[in-house]
């Protein structure tokens, strides 16, 4: 199972920081096209898109999920997934009829401001494109077709960012012109999905499955809301408590920080299908626990490295107009980290407990909007960073323990948690030393590189000791000698 997943993984890992390089690379072009207000109007309605994506399909390509690897034959099979379309298609469908006809009443309620109902029409349809896209091609990743889910991560996103660069720069549409390259991009990712995996679907609607697979998804559902009001509560809240520039501006800081969630991409993408498949082997605990060990000794390290640097990485990136950025990257990278952790503690998805996990969101929702409501008028946008962040904190926590008593994993806790106190000292030490930085010089970068490598080193040799450090030091010389 370990080395099936290091493979996927690192296939998933290469294409997702590819695409969200891309998204990453398209921050200093937009932020010199759109003002801080259109990108706060960007930004909220990214948020509403996040919640249509959750809402309107029932989830139920987690239903897909759980369900997929489970079926004992092709026909079976190719029911659940063609079942999961059909489904997906008629709701995005009857969402966006809905949409369009009351586009003047919902623009102005979800963004707040006038002057943005062309936009908000066709996000609506960019919304719909892209659930059908991410359904169809997560399907690849049940098939474990990992090249052929790259390939068509990088379809979208490329295809995508082309139209969007070409109609914000030289079109000069703004925040449209992005949404129409979501448009296209998604068109042409559901194309090469389909054909990727055409004996998976058919003219066939299984009711039987249909109500199967959304009995499992229904509830989460309601995880997904309370986990997107979790997550973006930040951004209304500054909204309604601060202004819409400032959603701007935070935005940009959330999409450096979101650099933190590539390790993510990589590892999800190939873990899960993997738990699903073979959790019930007796050697799966231990390897997942492995597992987790390893990648906190490459997450951490990364996380440390997009803190070090935030304030040059928003100097380089952005206009001076968004330099406040930097001081919400390093607590945003960890909430990011935080919140997509829940795959290294499965126990309440292997025993299809749903509800609980609707429970668990619906905590950290109300523990989220109240420490924005006491932070916000405070610290201001640092203040909804750190409400996200503590609110993730905890979610995880629940999430691990209540996993270890459905299925106990064997962690090391004490030398996790030797590593994250290095970790925590570290972003503490730099964010103080940050703060008396003014201009991008040597001295500083030489500082802030000697830290990062000091530090990285510390976290890996307690994680990993010294044993197994040379164990994979001799692995990888012997396969390099041999090609």
């Amino acid at each position: 199972m370990i080395a099936q997943f290091f493979r996927n993984s690192a296939v998933y890992g290469i294409a997702g920081i590819l695409s969200r390089g891309i998204n990453v690379i398209l921050v200093p072009i937009y932020t010199r096209y759109l003002s801080p207000h259109d990108y706060g109007a960007l930004d909220i309605l990214i948020v509403f898109a996040t919640l249509a994506n959750y809402v309107v399909a029932m989830e139920i390509s987690q239903g897909v999920a759980r369900f997929y690897s489970e079926a004992k034959d092709k026909k079976n099979k190719a029911e659940f997934a063609s079942t999961a379309l059909w489904f997906a298609a008629l709701a995005y469908t009857i969402f966006v009829i809905i949409s369009l006809n009351f586009s003047a009443v919902l623009s102005d309620w979800i963004i707040g401001v006038d002057g943005f109902q062309e936009v908000f029409q066709i996000s609506v349809v960019a919304i719909a494109m892209n659930g059908i896209f991410y359904l169809l091609q997560d399907l690849l990743r049940w098939q474990f077709q990992p090249f052929r889910y790259s390939i068509a991560s990088l379809v979208y996103t490329i295809s995508g960012a082309l139209i969007a660069i070409y109609l914000v720069t030289v079109q000069e549409m703004g925040v449209a012109g992005i949404f129409y390259g979501q448009v296209i991009g998604a068109i042409v990712g559901i194309i090469y999905s389909i054909f990727s995996a055409t004996e998976a679907y058919g003219r066939v609607f299984s009711w039987d499955k249909c109500k199967v697979m959304l009995g499992y998804s229904f509830p989460l559902v309601f995880t997904s809301i309370a986990y997107y009001f979790s997550v973006y509560v930040d951004r209304v809240a500054i909204k309604e408590l601060m202004t819409l520039s400032d959603v701007g501006v935070y935005g940009v800081g959330a999409r450096i920080a979101s650099v933190s969630g590539l390790l993510m991409i990589g590892f999800q993408s190939a873990l899960t299908p993997l738990i699903y498949h073979n959790y019930e082997k007796q050697s799966t605990p231990s390897d997942l626990a492995r597992i987790f060990k390893y990648f906190l000794a490459i997450a951490l390290p990364f996380i440390l490295g997009v803190s070090l640097f935030s304030k040059e990485l928003v100097w380089i990136f952005t206009t001076p107009e968004y330099y406040l950025a930097w001081t919400v990257i390093p607590i945003l990278s960890c909430s990011i980290l935080l919140a997509t952790m829940y795959i290294f503690a499965p126990g309440l998805f292997i025993r299809k407990k749903t509800m609980q996990v609707a429970l668990i969101h619906l905590v950290a929702l109300v523990i989220n909007v109240g420490l924005n409501l006491l932070f916000i008028p405070i610290l201001g946008i640092v203040g909804a960073a750190v409400a996200t962040l503590i609110s993730t904190a905890v979610t995880f926590l629940i999430y691990m323990w209540l996993s270890q008593s459905l299925y106990n994993v064997p962690h090391n806790w004490k030398t996790i948690a030797l590593a994250l106190a290095i970790f925590i000292a570290t972003i503490f030490a730099v964010q103080i030393n940050s703060t008396l930085v003014v201009q991008l010089e040597l001295r500083s970068l030489f500082l802030h590189g000697l830290i990062l490598l000091i530090s990285a080193c510390a976290i890996v040799y307690t994680l990993l000791g010294r044993g197994e450090i040379l164990a994979l030091f001799n692995k990888i010389r012997s396969k390099l000698s041999i090609h």
